[in-house]
């Protein structure tokens, strides 16, 4: 079976070994070496090897990790520590012992040393602990070992390759590998669930993480300053606490930096190959452009929709036409990519159409991500459209044992916009349209200098507010006018061949808002679209049209439209309540 270097240096031996200070070869990882490419290359198993891997890991007390070898075959990884010399053991404490008898202390147990390592590795990522099983070994190619401790039960002498060993010919170290790795499984409580995976698997995951690993970026700490940096915001410490963790579910309301927190994690691991998806056309385009700006280009940005609809056919298929079964259709008999993560934002619009088997399918080499990919969920119930008879909450509950949820209940944005935000979950209580119409008359006589609300109850009214809106609006940039798909379906009273929806679009001043207007924006008038195609996107100032009540449709999908549009201003919001009779 092969053995394959995956290691950056090429040459002869002499070439590749590291070497002491004073430029002699370190024998112990030359002998290693040499026998580790004898053995794995007469075993039955598939081998791959980095050799002298450093990582710039921040672990126990260390800046950085240097890993003699790590090796990866079906069965799993081993993290092996090499000590050459001779080395003695004294009181539990390991020495270096010199040519006159010298002895000098090692810092911590190369036992230890290899377990942190092993440690490390898993807790940062780089290796995926729920995807094949990880342990450890120690060799001394240069010393026998009676014994790793006198206490016999911290003795380590199972995961100890020593000189007796080095020097039999009729063992090989691949064997000695793979049994540790048979038995620390069936002695492992979470063993029974890492897979012992096909040749093909092995070689898709060594494909994906050997670049990973060359990426030594993707691990410094300094990564996690230029984020915070870019998005302008003093501190993203559940960024970085996330980061041990393999399946993530956040659940945040308006302005608690769902999105904000998905740009940051695709920045802090460029060197992954990762997929975003969305529901909202409108917030993609502004990912998109987001990462384009920062030369970020390993991760694909998608509409849910647009995404499967790559894999299917050309032309786009609706929204609404998605469900577990055709997505599992689509993914089992397509060409699918495989992804080191996958982020879905506003999951909530997507999670009944399909999302489970798409993260099954695409966040794991092995098939099997709800439980061993990585993964990364942004949901919020209350803008969930139609959530509580979508069952939205069951099916972000079918995730919840395979994942860590966190909830975020701090508003990140300004002052002010919390004060928008408190009032419109009060707007989630309204359950008619005679508590709405309450709402809006003590909307009303509200006096804030952020909120600023009138009525219209003739057209006369309504294009004399909506004017003085638009030219009060200094800053073009950073304002867009929303409107409510109510008003798609009641005609127009000054022309009764367009509903009032699209007469909007055609008052001066304003222009339809659509994804190629984020890219390159209209800086001469307001941009205009509905309330739910904005939905995930924010701005300073919204100018929000809504229906005095409720004449079409579920009253509770019409009240989530009207809270969803409250929620997207940062800093000042404009409502004009336009009673068309």
């Amino acid at each position: 079976m092969p053995y394959i270097n995956k290691s950056r240096r090429v040459g002869t031996l002499d070439q590749v070994i590291s070497r002491h200070e004073d430029g002699s070869i370190l024998q112990g990882e030359a002998d290693m070496y040499k026998r580790i490419q004898a053995d794995c290359e007469r075993s039955r198993l598939h081998w791959y090897v980095w050799y002298d891997l450093s990582l710039p890991i921040q672990f126990a007390g260390q800046s950085e990790i240097q890993i003699d070898f790590l090796l990866i075959c079906e069965k799993g990884a081993i993290v092996l520590e090499v000590k050459g010399g001779s080395i003695q053991v004294i009181q539990g404490r390991y020495y270096y012992s010199g040519k006159n008898g010298t002895l000098t202390p090692m810092k911590s147990s190369p036992f230890d040393q290899a377990s942190h390592y092993k440690w490390a590795l898993l807790n940062h990522n780089v290796l995926n602990g729920d995807q094949m099983f990880v342990d450890y070994a120690v060799a001394f190619p240069h010393q026998k070992m009676d014994f790793t401790s006198r206490n016999e039960h911290v003795d380590q002498s199972f995961w100890l390759w020593d000189k007796e060993c080095q020097e039999d010919e009729s063992v090989s170290i691949a064997d000695f590998f793979e049994n540790i790795l048979d038995e620390s499984r069936q002695n492992s409580t979470k063993g029974q669930y890492v897979n012992v995976l096909s040749e093909d698997e092995l070689s898709e995951i060594v494909d994906v993480l050997s670049p990973t690993i060359e990426d030594k970026s993707r691990y410094a700490q300094s990564t996690l300053a230029e984020v915070l940096n870019w998005l302008h915001i003093e501190n993203l410490d559940i960024l970085e606490g996330l980061s041990r963790n393999k399946r993530i579910i956040i659940e945040g309301g308006p302005g608690t930096g769902k999105t904000t927190m998905a740009k940051a994690f695709i920045k802090k691991h460029n060197g992954l190959k990762g997929l975003y998806l969305c529901q909202n056309v409108l917030l993609h385009a502004r990912v998109k452009e987001d990462l384009v700006q920062e030369d970020l280009y390993n991760c694909e940005v998608y509409t849910f929709g647009r995404f499967l609809s790559s894999l299917n056919n050309p032309s786009e298929t609706m929204l609404e036409d998605f469900n577990s079964e055709n997505v599992t259709h689509i993914l089992t008999t397509g060409k699918i990519k495989k992804y080191d993560y996958v982020i879905v934002d506003e999951a909530q619009d997507i999670a009944d159409k399909g999302l489970l088997p798409m993260l099954n399918f695409l966040s794991s080499k092995t098939g099997c991500g709800i439980a061993t990919g990585n993964y990364l969920l942004f949901y919020d119930i209350e803008q969930g459209f139609n959530s509580s008879y979508r069952h939205i909450e069951d099916l972000v509950s079918d995730l919840l044992s395979n994942a860590v949820h966190y909830k975020l209940n701090e508003n990140k944005r300004v002052i002010t916009n919390k004060e928008i935000v408190a009032i419109a979950n009060s707007i989630l209580t309204i359950d008619d349209n005679k508590a709405y119409s309450e709402f809006l008359d003590n909307l009303c006589l509200c006096d804030h200098s952020y909120l600023n609300v009138i009525k219209a109850d003739i057209t006369k009214e309504f294009s004399r507010a909506f004017r003085n809106a638009i030219k009060q609006s200094t800053d073009i940039e950073n304002t867009v006018v929303l409107a409510h798909s109510t008003f798609k379906h009641i005609m127009s009273k000054n022309d009764e061949s367009m509903n009032v929806f699209d007469s909007l679009q055609c008052k001066s001043g304003i222009h339809c808002l659509d994804e190629n207007d984020i890219y390159n924006p209209d800086k001469s008038s307001v941009p205009f679209t509905s309330i739910l195609k904005y939905k995930g996107l924010e701005t300073n100032k919204v100018i929000l049209i809504i229906p005095g009540m409720c004449t079409i449709g579920d009253f509770q999908n019409f009240i989530y439209e009207v809270y969803v549009g409250f929620t997207r201003a940062m800093m000042e919001l404009q409502v004009i309540i336009y009673n068309v009779k």
